[in-house]
């Protein structure tokens, strides 16, 4: 985001809103962190619902930290990583989010459906345990913008 303001002269702004969003994004860390005793929930974000699922890559796992938990079958800095629903199983995660890159919230359920993977998704522990979420992924989790900010809250 700051190079992008760099090259069309508004550098200042890009500084005060990227120094903004990590004092924001901080602050709901060490109250996360605060709520749970110190406890990091472990998380497993998917982007893509299809076989196979895709994981948190890029920008993601920062922001599953941000959020006070702890990313797994993540790939910090690279693409996102191809992995198995039985895989997902196997590593037990506290908390699975489903975000996939361009689908809305009901975009997201109806591709869950599509798919088949309904009851896959229904045989995880963070599921039984109601601790399964369907994300907005096009609205926040997707494109690096101002709105990751909001996708950590």
């Amino acid at each position: 985001m700051q190079a992008l303001a760099e090259r069309v002269e508004r550098g200042a702004e890009a500084r005060y809103l990227l120094k903004d969003m990590w004092e924001r994004m901080l602050g709901i860390r060490e109250k996360a962190l605060k709520a749970s005793g110190g406890h990091e929930p472990s998380l497993f974000l998917a982007t893509w619902l299809s076989r196979p699922l895709l994981g948190p890559g890029d920008w993601l796992p920062e922001l599953i930290w941000l959020a006070g938990a702890r990313p797994v079958l993540e790939a910090p800095g690279a693409d996102a990583p191809r992995v198995s629903w039985e895989a997902v199983n196997q590593a037990g995660p506290d908390v699975v989010a489903l975000a996939p890159c361009g689908l809305d919230l009901d975009e997201t359920a109806a591709a869950l459906q599509h798919v088949g993977r309904m009851d896959l998704f229904k045989s995880l522990q963070a599921f039984k345990s109601k601790r399964a979420y369907v994300c907005n992924g096009a609205h926040y989790f997707n494109r690096p913008s101002p709105r990751l900010a909001d996708a950590v809250e």
